[in-house]
């Protein structure tokens, strides 16, 4: 078995390889060489950059000699100057603006949305690939099949503004998305439309938001800012996600949340919500902060701390105690190139009742990405993640609920808790402005004394697993 999961991975790595080296083939690097200086027009932002247009070069004085072109009027380059994409497909390393289905209103108003498949599987052959969140069936699956109504508040132009959001989604990704915490039949929490629980339905965003000058607070059920990694999969590098996002970090929160800009990217933010993935409902009545700071540090770094603590509250007859859980993001813009991100979490439970166990959980995520171009880009993830008495692994799982687990069978040891480690590598390919494909490869490993037939990978039987797949993201 392992060397058919071997002779899988090869081929997959080969198959990576080729699409590498595609793109490296299509980079317009030319005569300029990667230069590795900033250009004028080079901007910062959230560890991401882009290149803007040049402003035109002023007219030369009545008589004077025509002046040279200049070095990125010779060639598309590094610039992707307008007339380098001439449609939204891939050309010369560079990519236009998108197709969009729904025109946006002068108010301010954008409806969106879009369509994400594809498979995943691991080289065992289970049918069941383990803890890997969001990925869990060695199957194809329609992923998510989106729709967005949002109205930002503006507060650019006058003082006051007010705006709004709506997301609903159906996919594999519905079951994980929903408030699956709430009551059994309160808000999404029931809308499984398979009877397997693949598929299901999903409102994870609804909520509204005032805005006076730079201070800005939002009142629903939103997306939660905790950690790096989120749940739309237009904002993620990678097909599969980590074990920190999943088992450590809230999905979605509901309450109200207060931002105010205090100077360029330097924000604070504060709020009040119920329990952890839960939206309008808080059965067992919780209570908790949430707030952090961003903070740039110089023009190539940001750091973002944010932290949920208070009261869990008491449910099905149990006192499930205090949190306190905080998460740090660091992201640094190397240069026009290469972006690097670290990130690391803690969790505590503490005051439980005497049935419930007290716990922390902890872990480090660590990511590399290299943008070839517009429509090429490579990455690297690198994480740990430890959970001491598994109580993040059972309460960060959708399929916990009313204290009964029904889905994959949770890890089980002797000793000291184990660590769970990964390595995923990836490719994003963007061949027209609205189609990304990300293909990847993962190898999974665990250290710790498991009781047979209890570990991780294979059914149970295995504490490593090879896996990989590949999904396409289609925007309108």
């Amino acid at each position: 078995m392992k060397c058919q999961g071997l002779w899988w991975g090869g081929v997959f790595v080969l198959i990576c390889s080729g699409l590498a080296a595609s793109a490296l083939a299509q980079q317009p690097w030319g005569a300029m060489g990667p230069s590795l200086t900033r250009p004028a027009g080079y901007s910062y932002g959230g560890g991401e950059y882009a290149y803007a247009e040049q402003p035109a070069a002023p007219s030369p004085a009545p008589g004077a000699a025509p002046s040279a072109k200049p070095a990125a009027e010779e060639s598309c380059g590094l610039m992707c100057l307008p007339r380098c994409c001439v449609s939204r497909r891939c050309c010369n390393g560079c990519l236009p603006d998108p197709w969009t289905l729904f025109p946006e209103f002068d108010s301010g108003l954008k409806i969106g949305g879009w369509v994400s498949a594809g498979i995943f599987a691991n080289a065992w052959g289970s049918e069941l690939n383990g803890p890997i969140a969001y990925r869990p069936e060695n199957d194809f699956t329609v992923d998510q099949t989106w729709l967005f109504v949002d109205k930002p508040a503006d507060t650019s132009c006058r003082a006051f503004d007010w705006g709004f959001r709506f997301d609903i989604l159906f996919g594999a990704d519905g079951p994980d998305t929903r408030a699956f915490r709430n009551s059994r039949f309160a808000w999404d929490n029931a809308w499984i439309s398979s009877d397997d629980g693949v598929y299901g339905t999903a409102i994870p965003q609804l909520y509204a938001v005032v805005a006076w000058n730079k201070l800005s607070v939002k009142l629903g059920h939103f997306f939660s800012p905790i950690g790096y990694e989120r749940v739309p999969v237009t904002e993620n590098f990678f097909y599969s996600h980590s074990y920190c996002h999943q088992f450590g970090e809230p999905q979605t929160l509901t309450g109200v949340l207060a931002s105010y800009e205090v100077t360029d990217g330097l924000n604070i933010h504060a709020g009040w919500t119920t329990a952890w993935d839960t939206a309008f409902d808080n059965p067992g009545e919780a209570s908790l902060f949430l707030g952090g700071v961003d903070v740039p540090i110089g023009q190539r770094i940001i750091f973002t701390w944010m932290v949920s603590g208070g009261d869990l509250g008491e449910r099905w007859g149990l006192d499930w105690g205090d949190l306190y859980m905080n998460s740090f993001v660091v992201k640094f813009a190397i240069n026009e190139r290469w972006t690097y991100v670290f990130q690391h979490d803690l969790g505590l439970v503490t005051n439980a009742g005497g049935q419930v166990p007290n716990g922390q959980w902890y872990g480090i995520n660590q990511y590399l990405f290299f943008k070839i171009n517009e429509c090429w880009s490579l990455g690297g993830r690198f994480e740990w993640f430890h959970d001491d008495d598994g109580l993040a692994w059972l309460a960060g799982s959708p399929a916990w609920s009313g204290g009964v687990f029904s889905g994959w069978f949770p890890y089980l040891w002797t000793g000291a808790a184990p660590d769970l480690y990964a390595l995923t590598l990836g490719l994003n390919w963007k061949p027209h402005a609205n189609l990304t494909i990300r293909p990847e490869i993962r190898y999974d490993w665990a250290n710790g004394n498991f009781i047979p037939g209890a570990r991780p990978f294979n059914d149970g039987q295995d504490r490593e697993q090879l896996s990989g797949g590949v999904d396409l993201i289609f925007t309108y």
